[in-house]
C-alpha cells in the first residue's frame, strides 16, 4: 500500500449526486439515499490543507458540475492552487454552459472526461474479499497489492479524510464511520494511522480482487457481507452472490491474476466530448 504523501492526486469529493446510475460505481451512486453537497467553507478548508501537497488536487463527484456552487468552487481552486495542480473529473453535464469556467480553471490534459453514454465498465466493488477468498493471508496479500489504492487517490468528503477514495465513497453512501480530521498535514500521516479504515473497508471492497469489470448497464454483484448495505437497492438489479461464486484458493487467485488487466476500462483517454466522439466505438 502507498503512503498518501506518495500519491499523485488527492480528490475533494464535493457531491455524490450524479446524472448517471452506473452499476458498480466507485461512489456507489445507485445506493445513495440523499445526496450530499459539500459546503463551500469545508471545500476551502480542504484546499488549504493541500497547498503544500506535492501532487494534484482533483475536483470530483459524483458529478461535480451538479454542485449548485460549481463556479465558486472553481474560483476557490484557482485561488488556492497553481494551474498545474488542478484536476477535474466530469461526465460533461452542462458542458456547453460551463466550458468557459472549466477551461479557465483546468488545463485540458487535466480534465478526465467520461460521459458514460457509450461503452463503459466498472469493477465489482461489492464482492467482498472476506466472502470469496479462502485464506485470510491470501486476502491480505491481495489487499496490500490493491491496484485501486496503489494507483488511485486518497480523498476528502464531508465525513473527513480517507486513505482510499473507494472507502470514502462507501462511507458517504452507506452512512458509516467518519474519516480522519481534515487538518494541516493530514496527508503526511503514516498508514498505521489509517488502520481502522483499512481493516473495515478493504475486507468489504472488491477493488483488490482480480475480477473482470462489468458494463455500467449490467448488474451489481453483491456478496453476503455487503448485503446489509444495499438492502434498499435490490430493485436496482443487485445480484446477490450467496456463495454461488465459490471460494478462491491460492491457485484460483494465480489463475485469475495471470489474465487480469486492472484499471483498463476503455482504450482511449478523453478530455472533452470531441475526444469521445472521435474514439467510439472502442474495442476492449
Amino acid at each position: 500500500m502507498r503512503q498518501i504523501a506518495e500519491m499523485a492526486c488527492i480528490q475533494i469529493e464535493v457531491t455524490n449526486a450524479c446524472t448517471h446510475a452506473c452499476h458498480n460505481c466507485t461512489r456507489y451512486v445507485r445506493h445513495v439515499g440523499e445526496a450530499f453537497f459539500m459546503e463551500l467553507p469545508a471545500i476551502e478548508a480542504a484546499l488549504r490543507t493541500l497547498v503544500d501537497f506535492p501532487g494534484t488536487v482533483g475536483l470530483m463527484g459524483g458529478e461535480p458540475t451538479l454542485h449548485p456552487s460549481f463556479e465558486t468552487i472553481c474560483e476557490l481552486y484557482r485561488q488556492h492552487l497553481p494551474r498545474e495542480r488542478r484536476e477535474l473529473w466530469t461526465s460533461g453535464f452542462r458542458w456547453d454552459e460551463l466550458e468557459p469556467v472549466i477551461h479557465e480553471t483546468f488545463d485540458a490534459e487535466r480534465i478526465s472526461f467520461n460521459s458514460h453514454e457509450g461503452p463503459s465498465l466498472h469493477h465489482p466493488l461489492l464482492v467482498a474479499p472476506l466472502d470469496v477468498v479462502e485464506d485470510p493471508q491470501d486476502m491480505w496479500d491481495l489487499i496490500r497489492e490493491c491496484p485501486v489504492q496503489s494507483h488511485w487517490s486518497a480523498s476528502i468528503n464531508p465525513r473527513g479524510a480517507w486513505f482510499c477514495e473507494c472507502a470514502g465513497g462507501a462511507a458517504m453512501a452507506f452512512g458509516e464511520m467518519d474519516g480522519l480530521p481534515v487538518e494541516n498535514g493530514w496527508w503526511r500521516r503514516p498508514l498505521e494511522d489509517w488502520n481502522a479504515q483499512i481493516t473495515y473497508y478493504c475486507q468489504l471492497c472488491g477493488g483488490c480482487l482480480p475480477l473482470g469489470a462489468l458494463p455500467d448497464n449490467s448488474c451489481t454483484p453483491v456478496t453476503m457481507s455487503n448485503a446489509f448495505r444495499v438492502e434498499c437497492s435490490i430493485r436496482n438489479r443487485v445480484f446477490l452472490l450467496s456463495g454461488g461464486m465459490g471460494r478462491l484458493a491460492q491457485d484460483d487467485i494465480k489463475r485469475l491474476k495471470a489474465a487480469y488487466r486492472p484499471r483498463q476500462y476503455r482504450n482511449f483517454i478523453a478530455h472533452c466530448p470531441e475526444d469521445e466522439r472521435r474514439s467510439w466505438p472502442c474495442t476492449r
